[in-house]
């Protein structure tokens, strides 16, 4: 023993074997001196192994390397080969097309490989020699660093202290396998992992006659002491369960998992199957259980901080099957909630939820989801059949909804200011608009996914009442389809502020820019209950009771486009209404005295002449109506009428336009003073001796004259330039009519005795026009 390694230089095979193992990697391999020793065991002491890949990165590399091979086991024909290496530095490499070294090392055998259950051309069975059946092989890996990089996220960790023993791998042997480590490091920045972690296992195989018969596999996994902590989001405490283990075992024909145990804090997770026909794989068949204690959620807020707040209340439990042949699989699942709770800033109330999911093979065949909360009941049903092209059925259901009392009302704040559109810079007139994102474009994944596009669905709505800040809905109704991208709103019901609104609505999502029709008809509908409600769409309009019936199309479903594309058609009436943001009788004052001011000069007596102050009460209206449409992104009422209440207010007609964008108003409109709200009829003068009454008024009727507007609808801009016009010939009209009345009356009564008669005089005035 002491002359052999002198004289037996075993060094002279190195060459040899590197070249051996070259030939085996895509990579290069070295190896340091080789020495021998033969103290009762053959041992190779390798002075350095370094291995790099194909891209000359180091993968293994370690000063002292050994390979020990006792003298005994061969003797008895069991020999022993145990390969060991100290402290070495193993480094794993992903680059960014997310390949790994490790994996890539070994290189690919060009020459075709046998299956492992073909038979020789003789037909006889394939036998392991004896020698090789007992013999014995050990790889020991003890105190080595461990050192991995992710080119495609970032990533690099070092694991130290890292341990890895298998003990008597043969397929005649019990063997053993045990994989451990100390662990402190963090993994990326945030990702810290501590304390002690094991996996060991126990494989012990059976070989009849040189043939593998069977084996049993026992391993268990225990990170029960391993701490993990991700700050502010998980943190694993030392002695919070965390292992498993597994039991199986199996012959060339099948395999039996009797027990395959996963324990995480309090869940637990047992699970248990065979798989049999494996001489066969087409006719191989599956039989797999899974189930779950039922798991209590309170507890997880020890584990998950975030989760504190919300006081996690309830448990949820899942079961599982698979079963069939591989090529064909069947399987079931069921995931429960049971009185699942959260408390958060913005309820009020703790809603109670419960429900499972049932999913079998290639469809969910049911979904059944409760809320309950003091006011609050919700139900939602509903399956899909078929994963590929999925046909989904939705029913939601409630006896009310009282999200007032469920939920705290969020504090309003001011409106975000807008950019303005501009034009774009082209000849098709479009809107270009400064958004944060291209609604219409992010639906592109949704045009091109094979699943979408062969989906089909079903959502029926039926819910008796919703009340959110203080406005309830009632008997609200609905059906939604969807079916070759396009969704469609079959119907569409409910009622709200004391009227009724029916909907019905389709969109095609296939075009760049989603187009979609729409009808719409409103019943009785309380605009002012609407506006104190603050609805924005009512915010400046009127108030009172308001029937509509309309029907639109668009396309796109960014916010400018839409309103630039938007074609809308219809009419409405509003009865016992008021004007929000239009002051009538203000607006009629003003535009007497101002061309009072400027007719004043041209008639005599009429200069200096004023009217009482505009009426300080709000005008009211019996009705307001007008056919309307919108094109261009402006709501236009071409022949839009304001009829007083008797008494109460002014009448109107006319021109109404406004932009839906930025509010621009367009007003031409007719005033008619029917019931002498501004006291303008009375107005009466005194020219050159001539009484001249009702000057204003042309005739017996009301004084009525021509206002437009500009600006906003928020803040219109009002011009009365053509009112001292219309006014001024109306009052040249009176004086010159009337004084020819009064003079040829008077030229007449100085002839008659006692005057002009009544009959004469009223024949007079028809004649002469007052």
């Amino acid at each position: 023993m002491m002359v052999i390694p002198m004289v037996v230089d075993v060094d002279k095979y190195r060459p040899q074997i590197v070249s051996a193992v070259d030939e085996h990697i895509n990579g290069k391999v070295e190896l340091g001196k080789l020495s021998l020793s033969l103290w009762g065991k053959v041992s190779v002491d390798i002075a350095g192994v370094k291995v790099t890949d194909s891209g000359g990165h180091p993968v293994v590399s370690v000063n002292n390397a050994f390979i020990d091979i006792p003298l005994l086991p061969i003797l008895t024909g069991s020999p022993e080969v145990t390969f060991k290496m100290q402290s070495p530095d193993v480094a794993v490499f992903k680059d960014k097309a997310g390949k790994m070294n490790v994996m890539a090392l070994a290189k690919t055998s060009a020459s075709p490989v046998a299956s492992p259950t073909a038979k020789p051309a003789d037909n006889s069975e394939t036998k392991v020699p004896a020698i090789v059946a007992n013999a014995r092989l050990g790889f020991e890996l003890r105190d080595a660093t461990l050192t991995y990089k992710d080119e495609t996220t970032g990533l690099s960790t070092q694991l130290k202290n890292l341990n890895f023993v298998a003990k008597d791998l043969s397929l005649s042997h019990p063997s053993e396998i045990e994989l451990w480590s100390d662990l402190d490091t963090t993994l990326g920045k945030e990702l810290t992992v501590k304390g002690p972690a094991r996996l060991s296992g126990k494989l012990n195989p059976t070989v009849t006659a040189g043939q593998l018969d069977h084996f049993q596999l026992t391993a268990t996994a225990d990170l029960d002491s391993l701490e993990i902590t991700m700050p502010g989001t998980f943190e694993k405490k030392k002695g919070v369960a965390a292992n498993a283990d597994i039991a199986l075992s199996g012959s060339a024909k099948e395999m039996r998992i009797d027990q395959f145990n996963v324990k995480f804090f309090n869940a637990d997770i047992k699970s248990s199957g065979t798989i049999t026909g494996l001489e066969n794989p087409a006719t191989a068949a599956v039989q797999y259980q899974i189930t779950s204690n039922e798991i209590e959620l309170k507890p997880w807020t020890e584990l998950v901080p975030m989760l504190k707040e919300y006081e996690l209340g309830g448990s949820t439990t899942l079961s599982a099957a698979v079963g069939g042949q591989v090529s064909k699989l069947s399987y079931q699942a069921k995931v429960g909630v049971k009185d699942l709770t959260a408390k958060s800033a913005k309820l009020k109330e703790q809603p109670v939820i419960n429900g499972n999911i049932v999913v079998t093979t290639d469809q969910i065949e049911s979904l059944l989801f409760t809320l309950k909360a003091p006011g609050n009941d919700l139900t939602i049903k509903g399956k899909v059949v078929s994963f590929t092209a999925p046909q989904v059925t939705m029913d939601v259901t409630s006896s009310g909804m009282d999200l007032d009392r469920l939920m705290v009302t969020p504090e309003k704040t001011a409106p975000a200011k807008t950019e303005p559109a501009s034009k774009a810079a082209g000849d098709n007139g479009a809107l270009t608009t400064k958004t944060s994102g291209d609604m219409d474009a992010m639906l592109d994944p949704l045009r091109t996914n094979p699943i979408a596009l062969k989906t089909n669905a079903s959502i029926n709505v039926d819910m008796k009442s919703i009340q959110a800040q203080v406005v309830r809905i009632d008997n609200l109704q609905g059906k939604m389809t969807f079916k070759d991208l396009v969704a469609t709103l079959d119907h569409f019901s409910l009622k709200v502020f004391d009227g009724a609104v029916k909907l019905t609505a389709s969109s095609q999502f296939k075009p760049k820019q989603p187009v979609y029709h729409f009808t719409a008809d409103v019943a009785g509908l309380d605009l002012a209950k609407a506006i104190s409600a603050e609805m924005a769409a009512f915010k400046n309009t009127i108030t009172g009771r308001l029937n509509m019936n309309a029907s639109g199309e668009g396309a796109s479903f960014n916010p400018d486009l839409a309103k630039a594309n938007l074609q809308m058609k219809g009419s409405f009436k509003v009865q016992n209404a008021e004007f929000t943001s239009i002051d009538v009788g203000k607006m009629a004052s003003s535009a007497l005295s101002e061309s009072l001011g400027k007719i004043g000069g041209k008639i005599p007596g009429l200069a200096g002449k004023q009217l009482p102050a505009p009426p300080s009460k709000t005008m009211k209206y019996d009705l307001i109506s007008s056919d309307f449409g919108i094109s261009g992104g402006v709501f236009s009422a071409p022949n839009f009428v304001a009829k007083a209440t008797p008494q109460q207010g002014i009448d109107l007609k006319g021109l109404t336009q406004v932009g839906l964008k930025d509010y621009g108003l367009k007003l031409e409109w007719e005033v008619i003073d029917t019931y002498n709200m501004t006291h303008a009829k009375d107005l009466n003068v005194n020219a050159g001796g001539i009484q001249v009454n009702h000057i204003l008024a042309q005739g017996n009727n009301p004084v009525q004259f021509p206002v437009t507007a500009g600006c906003t609808a928020l803040q219109p801009c009002f011009s009365y330039k053509d009112v001292s016009d219309v006014l001024g010939k109306v009052a040249l009209s009176n004086v010159g009519s009337q004084g020819k009345s009064q003079i040829l009356q008077k030229a007449i009564g100085d002839k008659l005795p006692g005057g002009v008669p009544p009959a004469l005089k009223d024949k007079l005035k028809n004649l002469f026009g007052g």
